[in-house]
């Protein structure tokens, strides 16, 4: 092990990094809820200020990536999409195969000026992570909370507040709802084989309400892209993507193949439509990830594609080097101080600092990791599934897609567990 691998893999290190980015996220969120008195003066100052804030805190995730593990990015990139990354507002759709998909972006959006006024709809749990998730308050991010009916209104207003940004946004979809895993890839596969539909081979199906709603909401309005991405992890040339890893400083590759979309091109005139459209759209990533599971990079796919080499900003090493200078030295020289000359209750107080700051940590990760993401679907009430399953009977569709793609699986408000729908189909069809 070489002297830098040594001090990456250090439980000192990592501390340290640990610490700075607790204290530091107090600190962000902290003048964040100050910006509040803001709001109803001049919205454009509040959003500014709050995007400059957070970027002090969100910064340091992608220190992480492209100067402690020293990430390899590589953007697979359409000729007319990479030029218009960050200078225009747009809609993201990518897949969702892994924990560090949203690292990806991150990264991407840094690199294209973006990622303090990125947006995303989030599970309203999302709330709750530290500092985090806090922060999404404060950006106006989309909370859902899997009930289209109570959603409906929080989606209208943030897609229209997301038009008047002073800065360009780039919303996040992932449109499967909840990150990929074997037994959620069985359910789904028996439910497309249940409704008569090509099961994907490397993804779930996706959920189209959130996407139609999307496509409603910012076609006409400013918004006059989609980028279409899929991402990919090549784990021969890196280590296994996870959050940890990157934390001890363990080389990574990432990869993602972009490619933009007019959204006056997006079929959206009725929402079987819209949903066909988004099904196609995913069956579109299969293939594309079935062709970097062979090669292990997107290149060659396309032709035009070329694997951008984006170099890395010097603003997230600058971002982490103040916060070393005036909270990382100067806390372990006080810790240092005190466990040498302070007295008993003095050190059990640091030894309960420490303890509480790795905590706030690990809970960030357990957060990210796919065990703790959330269910394929959630147990809808009986009133709601007799209302969903009225809409679908009274419904005459000639799609290719079956309407219960965005009638059930894919409801980004009441979501039912796949067994949920298929009962309910079952009882339909009897």
């Amino acid at each position: 092990m070489s002297v830098p691998e040594f001090i990456k893999r250090s439980l000192i290190s990592q501390f340290i990094i640990m610490l700075i980015f607790v204290v530091s996220g107090l600190i962000v969120c902290s003048l964040q809820t100050l910006t509040i008195f803001l709001w109803p003066i001049n919205k454009k100052w509040y959003r500014l200020l709050n995007c400059y804030l957070v970027y002090m805190h969100w910064g340091q995730v992608v220190f992480l990536c492209d100067y402690w593990a020293e990430v390899e990015l590589h953007i697979h990139a359409t000729p007319e999409l990479w030029p218009r990354v960050g200078k225009e507002h747009a809609l993201m759709v990518c897949n969702h195969r892994n924990d560090l998909d949203w690292i990806v972006t991150w990264m991407i959006g840094d690199r294209a000026g973006f990622l303090q006024s990125c947006k995303s709809l989030v599970k309203n749990e999302s709330r709750y992570i530290p500092f985090i998730g806090w922060s999404f308050l404060f950006l106006e991010f989309i909370f859902v909370k899997r009930d289209f009916t109570k959603d409906r209104e929080s989606l209208i207003k943030g897609f229209q507040s997301y038009g008047e940004y002073p800065l360009k946004c780039v919303t996040l979809l992932f449109c499967e709802g909840t990150r990929f895993t074997q037994a959620k890839h069985e359910k789904s596969i028996e439910f497309a084989r249940k409704q008569g539909i090509e099961p994907l081979k490397h993804h779930l199906l996706p959920r189209t309400k959130g996407f139609t709603m999307c496509i409603d909401g910012f076609k006409g309005n400013g918004v006059p892209a989609m980028y279409d991405c899929c991402v990919g992890y090549d784990t021969v040339r890196g280590a296994q993507p996870t959050l940890t890893n990157i934390l001890q400083g363990r080389k990574q590759v990432f990869h993602l193949l972009g490619k933009r979309v007019l959204m006056e091109d997006i079929p959206n005139n009725t929402e079987e439509e819209c949903a066909e459209y988004c099904y196609n759209l995913y069956k579109k990533k299969d293939e594309e990830y079935e062709y970097f599971l062979k090669h292990n990079t997107f290149a060659g796919l396309y032709d035009g594609a070329l694997d951008h080499v984006i170099p890395r900003r010097q603003w997230p090493l600058f971002i982490e080097m103040f916060w070393l200078l005036i909270l990382g030295l100067p806390s372990l020289f006080y810790m240092a101080q005190i466990l040498i000359h302070g007295s008993t209750w003095a050190r059990m107080s640091i030894a309960v600092a420490c303890c509480t700051i790795c905590l706030l940590v690990q809970l960030i990760i357990k957060a990210t990791v796919t065990a703790k993401g959330s269910s394929y679907g959630h147990h809808g009430n009986k009133a709601e599934r007799q209302q969903q399953q009225s809409r679908s009977n009274g419904r005459v569709s000639n799609r290719q897609v079956p309407s219960s793609i965005s009638e059930s699986a894919s409801h980004i408000g009441n979501d039912k567990t796949v067994e949920d729908v298929q009962s309910s189909t079952d009882k339909k069809n009897d």
